[in-house]
């Protein structure tokens, strides 16, 4: 009788164990899931400074969105969060970009980007929002 009770009780703690790992790990995916709510809200924000600092002609307004823009990237990567580098004239990658438009050639090669419209960010090296591009065609422009 003692050996019915004995197994009973080892099965319970190893309930017990194992309730405590899913606890644990749903936490963790829900603080994951906050987490990347809560900065792909903030990103539009980011792509709000980005344009401000690129239409600003005045030296001093370029400094200061450039001082906000750093201080919100240090905040972002604290929490895990990096910019995607994208580089006009490199090929299109649609693991990390999302075309958005399309335009002629010209002095790109076809398949290249020829603009970045709004950066892409990753959270933990895991895509978060690709980077929305412009694309070199060849042939006539046709924007999509």
């Amino acid at each position: 009788m003692s050996e019915d009770y004995k197994t009973k009780y080892e099965y319970a703690i190893a309930e017990i164990d194992n309730m405590r790992k899913r606890n644990r790990k749903d936490v963790d995916q829900a603080r994951e899931l906050g987490r990347k709510e809560t900065v792909l809200a903030v990103l539009p924000i980011m792509d709000d400074l980005d344009r401000a600092e690129a239409a600003s002609s005045s030296l001093v307004d370029q400094a200061g969105f450039s001082a906000i823009r750093s201080k919100a990237r240090s905040t972002l990567a604290i929490l895990d969060v990096q910019a995607i580098e994208t580089t006009v004239g490199k090929p299109f990658a649609a693991s990390s970009m999302e075309a958005v438009a399309r335009v002629p050639a010209k002095a790109l090669t076809a398949g290249h980007v020829a603009a970045e419209l709004a950066r892409g960010y990753e959270i933990r090296g895991k895509l978060l929002r690709p980077a929305q591009v412009v694309v070199a065609e060849d042939g006539p422009e046709d924007i999509s």
